[in-house]
């Protein structure tokens, strides 16, 4: 079990009752503004990103994406936080846009996006329609996680 100051409740869902959740990690990326978790076995790839990202943190961020969803199988699922995100500069945008197509080229299934700025959101989903998928957008990490667990219709 890890615990980051990050964002320090994340892993209480793992412990709640009924809540099969029990991360196998690849690796995890902590950083300044963001941090990377990937579980090869659920298949599952989930970002978190907080406040305003420069666009060196978001190219950083990219960059770091990349390496880990390289090691997940096509099919993933990507779970988005970006409740605490503020909207990203146009080059950061850019970024963002480039880091998504790689995603759907990787064979990106499902993606799940934890909103609570609505103008970050508007900028995630405007750029998710370009790279040509949208995503279910959910209110906390708490409803992501019971999404991943729920079978897909």
């Amino acid at each position: 079990m890890f615990t980051f100051n990050l964002i320090p409740s994340m892993y209480k869902y793992s412990k709640r009752e009924g809540i099969p959740f029990n991360f196998e990690l690849l690796t995890i990326h902590r950083k300044h503004m963001y941090q990377i978790e990937a579980d090869k076995a659920k298949n599952l790839l989930i970002i978190h990103l907080e406040g305003f990202m420069s666009d060196d943190e978001l190219n950083k961020t990219a960059n770091d994406m990349r390496n880990e969803v390289d090691k997940l199988q096509s099919g993933f699922t990507l779970i988005s936080d970006i409740a605490r995100m503020k909207p990203a500069s146009q080059t950061g945008a850019i970024l963002i846009q480039e880091a998504q197509q790689y995603l759907a080229d990787k064979g990106m299934a499902r993606t799940i996006r934890v909103v609570a700025d609505p103008i970050a959101g508007m900028q995630f989903n405007r750029i998710s329609k370009k790279v040509g998928y949208s995503a279910e957008i959910v209110n906390s990490m708490e409803e992501a996680l019971l999404l991943v667990e729920e079978p897909r219709i």
